[in-house]
């Protein structure tokens, strides 16, 4: 049986989660994931491969705002549904739609920060879509994600790799170094590399397109904001999950085939098909 055991949004890219117990299914994936993006003066993202210190930048979610807070610093409110001017956003090479979130919330992030940046959400009257040869005909979309609409992993996949960190006396790492939405108990380690969809009732079908290509983020502490010196536990994971064609992988890229509009919940049970 494979259940849901973990569900976590990113409301603001590379910066905190917020663990839920039940999460509203989108088009784009879960709601308000990677709803909002910190960008520098030419509307570029930043993230933690860049500023690590994003890791500690803690966001909540309320019925008529956004509050985020940080060490040191008050905490900040952006109001839901009051959408600022429209200005264009650029996560890799796809420009976004969207809407500044005003001087308070730039001036909040440039002290946390330390350089100029902005605060900006997604405009949600236009639609970014996922890599067609990844997604084939269906039609993908998502928010300011690196890409994809979620990201799956399973939680022996993170036990395969926490007894090797152990084996070379490193320490094991949390399931939030590597942020996905879902997390599945039930299947065997790297299992996900070859499931085709996850389907769940009320019609919820999610198609597992891409395998992640790992990055330097992982190598940030979520609880510090520190990058670990010995690069882990990214070091240990190259060492036997890297492919020429895809890099280092761990954790599959989804798009959401049907069920917008429904709920999943930790504790879901999920019918696998497998690719094979």
């Amino acid at each position: 049986m494979v259940t849901i055991s973990g569900l976590c949004i990113y409301p603001i890219k590379s910066c905190g989660s917020i663990e839920q117990r039940s999460a509203l299914l989108t088009r784009d994936g879960l709601a308000r994931d990677r709803h909002w993006m910190v960008v520098d003066r030419e509307g570029t993202f930043l993230t933690q491969r860049q500023l690590p210190q994003m890791a500690l930048i803690e966001p909540q979610l309320g019925d008529d705002a956004l509050r985020v807070s940080a060490p040191g610093m008050a905490d900040l409110e952006v109001a839901l549904g009051r959408p600022g001017a429209s200005v264009a956003a650029t996560v890799w090479n796809d420009k976004c739609a969207a809407f500044d979130a005003g001087e308070a919330a730039a001036d909040w992030f440039s002290q946390v920060l330390g350089r100029q940046c902005r605060l900006v959400e997604f405009d949600q009257r236009s639609a970014r879509f996922s890599d067609r040869g990844y997604a084939g005909e269906a039609v993908a979309t998502t928010q300011f994600s690196d890409g994809f609409a979620l990201l799956v992993i399973s939680e022996a996949s993170l036990g395969a790799l926490n007894e090797r960190l152990l084996e070379k006396g490193a320490q094991a790492v949390r399931m939030a170094r590597f942020r996905p939405n879902l997390t599945l108990h039930g299947v065997e380690a790297f299992d996900e590399d070859h499931v085709h969809e996850l389907r769940g009732p009320n019609g919820i079908a999610l198609r597992l397109v891409k395998p992640c290509a790992r990055c330097r983020i992982t190598t940030v502490d979520p609880a510090t904001g520190v990058r670990d010196e010995d690069a882990e536990p990214l070091a240990t994971l190259s060492s036997f999950r890297s492919t020429h064609e895809a890099g280092t992988i761990f954790g599959q890229n989804a798009i959401v085939l049907g069920g917008a509009g429904q709920r999943l919940a930790v504790g879901d049970e999920l019918q696998v098909v497998w690719n094979f």
